[in-house]
């Protein structure tokens, strides 16, 4: 609705067909007109212009239907239920747009809209998640029942099977899709309905909630549940927010097993330079969750010297997931190319602070950890990135186009990446 209001604003020439309605409105700069049927180019002219835009509210399923072919430029609104498209897709004047959840901010409005309190819609979000049905639509009860049908249906593939729209004997109150969200890709676009498209939506989980629950009914073997998960999303882009949620939930444990882990040194920003890939004896440790407030690193490393523990840091630390005092930190991510890049501030906090304790020979050692399918990927240094103490975008680059003091303050930051394989 909100880019069939923005082309209007515009006044450009739409043609909107809803297929669970059966109807169709034709907007033109000064004028509208409805009727119920299918639109095509006898019923509806305007498709014959390319200039036109022919919006397709689109239906997976038994009742669903194709949009006509025509010249107007198609912007099919779907599920990725293949089903419902699956000739359209081979067109070349297609926009493919992906559902996005609302977002929280979205659904107090909608709350305040219905008499429901905002401390309400927060509380059920984040139990269950931004699903309108949830949060706004239903008893508690149903919404419970749902979701604990789903996750005894979860398995590792079942991320792939929903992303997909893949057919399955599940119904709608079992289907594990309940168990996800789905947001635009935090990028600049060319254009507006570029924001929109299939392939710039990504997944989550629906609330950390959710995901707590699911690593508990696998908690007896969930190691290699969680490295099932994560070969089975290998290579999908939109699915790497889930995989980081699942390297966030199992590496803490995994990294505090200790033993042979294959490692390799970043030392060039050029891949043909980069180390070779050496096996290295880590200790065992005990996992310890510590919490960080904003812009109080020393505080948190102070908190953080039992060399026996790992320190698994809640909260939004920019730089470091886990730390191992005093000289090793990890990253854990699932970036795709080899690349993550380091936030400066946060960097050089760290590094001033280890040249506090140690003096200014003690290494910082940060472990880029990586799913085993990524591994061979990494082999540059990672660049910076910052905003400008003047204000503006925010800037990437590499270490030798940093100022100078920065420079030196990072000139005892060693680099490598770290593959995760669950024991």
């Amino acid at each position: 609705m909100y880019f069939l209001w923005y082309l209007i604003r515009k006044e450009k020439t739409v043609v909107y067909e809803s297929v669970a309605t059966a109807r169709v409105w034709v907007f033109s700069p000064g004028s509208c007109r409805s009727f119920s049927g299918k639109a095509n180019t006898e019923n509806c002219s305007e498709l014959m212009n390319h200039q036109t835009c022919f919006l397709f509210d689109a239906k997976a399923g038994d009742n669903c239907h194709e949009p006509c072919a025509c010249p107007a430029l198609l912007a099919l609104f779907t599920s990725p239920n293949l089903a419902s498209h699956k000739q359209t897709a081979r067109r070349n004047n297609i926009i493919t747009f992906g559902y996005t959840s609302p977002t929280l901010k979205e659904l107090m409005l909608l709350g305040g809209a219905f008499n429901i309190s905002s401390q309400e819609v927060v509380r059920k979000y984040m139990k269950f998640g931004p699903d309108i049905r949830f949060v706004i639509g239903t008893f508690e009860s149903v919404a419970e029942e749902c979701i604990s049908q789903a996750i005894a249906r979860f398995n590792s593939t079942s991320i792939v099977t929903s992303r997909n729209g893949e057919k399955s004997d599940m119904t709608s109150k079992d289907n594990p899709a309940v168990l996800f969200k789905t947001t635009a890709k935090e990028a600049e676009h060319d254009t507006f309905a570029d924001a929109y498209l299939w392939s710039n939506v990504e997944w989550s989980f629906a609330s950390k909630e959710i995901l707590k629950r699911i690593a508990a009914k696998h908690s007896d073997a969930v190691d290699e549940f969680v490295q099932r998960v994560l070969d089975s999303t290998a290579d999908i882009g939109a699915l790497a927010g889930l995989r980081g949620e699942f390297l966030q939930l199992q590496a803490p444990a995994v990294i505090a097993n200790g033993g042979m882990v294959d490692i390799r040194a970043l030392t060039s920003n050029n891949n043909t330079k980069c180390g070779a890939s050496v096996q290295t004896l880590f200790p065992p440790l005990n996992v310890e969750k510590v919490s960080y407030v904003s812009h109080q690193v020393q505080a948190m490393l102070d908190n953080c010297n039992d060399p026996s523990n790992l320190y698994d840091i809640c909260g939004s630390f920019a730089a470091i997931d886990t730390y191992h005092p005093p000289f090793n930190f990890f990253q854990l991510t699932v970036q795709q190319n080899g690349v993550h890049l380091i936030d400066l501030n946060a960097m050089l906090a760290i590094c001033a602070y280890v040249r506090d304790k140690h003096g200014d020979d003690a290494n910082v050692n940060l472990y880029f950890v990586v799913p085993s399918d990524k591994y061979d990927e990494w082999k540059n240094m990672q660049s910076f990135k910052y905003v400008p103490e003047e204000g503006g975008k925010q800037i990437q680059s590499v270490l030798s186009n940093l100022p100078e003091d920065s420079r030196f303050m990072l000139s005892n930051l060693r680099q490598f990446v770290y593959k995760y394989i669950s024991k």
